[in-house]
């Protein structure tokens, strides 16, 4: 009982009791207020990580689908200057030289077109 009412008040806030005072209320309403920022800045961040997550996710599938890519093409290009070598050393015509590969028949005028 030696404590001004207001310091009650404020004490007995503390202790998690709401109390009909002004000045406590207004530090009621003040912890909401940062209570919500705090949530809000909680949100953001977990949306700013998701959409880095995301981003991340994106560049690994287009770095394996660019090596996917190159490693086709390169094969395609080995076939390429292995048809054409044919051609040459052995005076071979381009179907002799992917016969000879073994190119599966299903990809001979693909290749004859790059030729």
């Amino acid at each position: 009982d030696d404590v001004t009412p207001d310091m009650k008040a404020f004490l007995e806030y503390v202790d998690g009791k709401m109390v009909a005072d002004d000045f406590v209320q207004e530090i009621d309403q003040e912890i909401s207020n940062i209570k919500s920022q705090e949530q809000e800045r909680v949100s953001y961040m977990t949306y700013a990580m998701k959409i880095q997550e995301e981003r991340d996710e994106a560049r690994a599938e287009g770095i394996a689908e660019g090596r996917a890519e190159g490693e086709a093409r390169g094969k395609e290009f080995a076939i390429l200057a292995s048809i054409r070598n044919l051609m040459e050393t052995l005076n071979l015509t381009a179907q002799q030289a992917m016969d000879a590969l073994k190119i599966p028949v299903a990809e001979q005028a693909k290749y004859a077109a790059l030729l």
